[in-house]
């Protein structure tokens, strides 16, 4: 069965060339990448696909952040690997770094879950790569 790859990012050109990127390097493995410019788009589709194994998303998005979106997640008990890229410096970062650490204390609780983390803007796209095909393996 295929794994789904869901990008969340508003930013068109961020959203785009990632989505790209990820198509290329990735398609040795059998996933399929689906990009959304909101929150809210990308929770409809998530609730609709039966194997997503990965979200990478913006924080700061306008109608609901990242963060918003990961507790919304966390809530309605989905439990796969979510990045967060930010460019958002020191108030959102200690944020999502605080939720991270939340979701993560009761991830590991229920299973050898692997942390979410964070990656800065600019995004170093093969560092995100890397650890994308360890999240899918």
């Amino acid at each position: 069965m295929k794994k789904n790859v869901i990008i969340i990012d508003d930013e068109e050109e961020i959203r785009e060339t990632l989505g790209r990127i990820f198509k290329k390097k990735l398609k040795d493995m059998d996933v399929e990448i689906f990009v959304h410019s909101s929150a809210l788009s990308a929770l409809d589709q998530i609730k609709a696909l039966p194997d997503v194994a990965l979200v990478i998303t913006d924080v700061k998005m306008p109608e609901m952040s990242g963060l918003e979106m990961i507790e919304k997640l966390r809530d309605e008990g989905y439990r796969f690997k979510i990045i967060c890229i930010t460019g958002a410096p020191d108030r959102d970062e200690q944020e999502v770094e605080l939720l991270l650490a939340e979701s993560n204390a009761i991830l590991e609780k229920e299973s050898n879950f692997k942390a979410t983390e964070i990656i800065p803007k600019p995004i170093d796209v093969m560092q995100l790569i890397e650890q994308s095909k360890e999240y899918l393996k």
